[in-house]
């Protein structure tokens, strides 16, 4: 069992994640990224449950590959690391999490990624700052992409989270992510500031309201 006090069927939630591949990974980068497939794999599997033809389901596998090249991973990795030092916090310092505690802290992770790059494509398309290079050109069916993309943020939430006591505070995070990266992406674009200080501008409050948001996601699924 997984000893940690969730309501799960243990043989359920342990093939749910890729244990084998997190435990032979050489550091902690490598272990939430071995994450990455699986989540991809359950979105395939969601979209084939819905209907999508097998060219649109590449499509849409071909639209996620960015995301493993880019800086995302980084601010995921924040939510399990500060996940790992509160649980350290509350037991002997040199107690680790529990693989399901590091695989459940990584779905969060990669989940949050998942939201702020379907939002980096949105802002891509309309000129605004994101992680993605500017060679990105406008393309109707990357903006409709990055909306199925979101909507799937919360599906994964769902899946892995819902029977839990934070469900709901949890979903209300990630909303609030989702409007304040909106509405800080926007901020300051009618004003007369040059195009490259409000670019910087908009960048740091991205990475305030970024690592902010890690933080408190690891405070409410602790």
């Amino acid at each position: 069992g997984g000893g940690n006090g969730h309501s799960h069927h243990d043989e359920d939630i342990y093939a749910a994640y890729p244990f084998e591949a997190m435990q032979l990974a050489a550091n902690r980068r490598y272990r939430f990224g071995a994450m990455l497939t699986t989540l991809i794999d359950e979105i395939v599997n969601h979209l084939q449950q819905m209907g999508m033809s097998a060219e649109g389901i590449d499509h849409i596998q071909e639209f996620i590959e960015p995301i493993s090249q880019a800086d995302y991973d980084g601010c995921g990795m924040t939510v399990v690391e500060v996940y790992r030092t509160m649980l350290k916090s509350r037991r002997r310092p040199k107690t680790d999490m529990h693989f399901l505690e590091e695989a459940r802290a990584t779905v969060l992770g990669w989940s949050m990624a998942f939201l702020y790059y379907s939002h980096d494509i949105l802002a891509a398309e309309e000129g605004g700052t994101s992680f993605l290079p500017v060679s990105f050109k406008k393309d109707t069916d990357r903006m409709r992409n990055a909306v199925l993309i979101e909507s799937f943020v919360f599906t994964t939430i769902h899946k892995h989270f819902h029977d839990e006591p934070y469900y709901d505070r949890l979903v209300e995070l990630f909303l609030e992510a989702k409007e304040t990266r909106s509405l800080y992406r926007l901020k300051g674009t009618g004003e007369a500031d040059s195009e490259v200080n409000r670019q910087k501008k908009v960048s740091e409050i991205l990475d305030d309201c970024t690592y902010v948001f890690c933080f408190f996601t690891a405070v409410h699924a602790c």
